[in-house]
């Protein structure tokens, strides 16, 4: 079964906007097309950013982690182990941003076939290159599924 590692924008994108690309990638994953994996480093990032919302507006941050956790449940992905030190350090110089450093690792570790992210900024292609991961796009993965599924 394919595996990917979406990035924690995505589930948050998918979460907050119902009828976007990235929702798409959920209701696929839901019908076992393929597998989610789950890194503690984007979980704690989507969480940080779920409760922000809920501070802010009480009502939508409720029915975010709700669905956020409605989510987890019927989507069962694959859960991840933290890295150690050394992994995280052995992957600091590969990436830009020190936040993604850790989730960088996790997903070298867990050797994906996918990972799938808004932040190109930070997920450069010089990174694809350097840790082998296949970086792309929810736009770019999608497109790819259908071409793939088509043949």
């Amino acid at each position: 079964m394919i595996r990917i590692f979406p990035d924690s924008n995505i589930y948050i994108e998918a979460l907050v906007s119902p009828w976007s690309t990235l929702r798409a990638i959920l209701i696929l994953a839901r019908l076992k097309l393929f597998r989610l994996l789950l890194s503690p480093y984007v979980e704690t990032e989507i969480e940080e950013y779920l409760l922000r919302r809920l501070s802010q507006d009480y009502a939508e941050g409720s029915r975010l982690l709700d669905d956020y956790h409605k989510a987890l449940t019927l989507l069962a992905p694959e859960r991840l182990p933290s890295i150690t030190e050394e992994e995280h350090q052995n992957h600091f110089a590969l990436i830009r941003h020190s936040h993604d450093v850790s989730v960088l690792a996790t997903a070298t570790k867990a050797s994906p076939d996918w990972l799938i992210t808004l932040n190109i900024g930070h997920f450069t292609p010089e990174v694809a290159a350097r840790t082998g991961l296949r970086i792309v796009t929810p736009h770019r993965f999608l497109r790819s599924f259908e071409l793939s599924t088509l043949h």
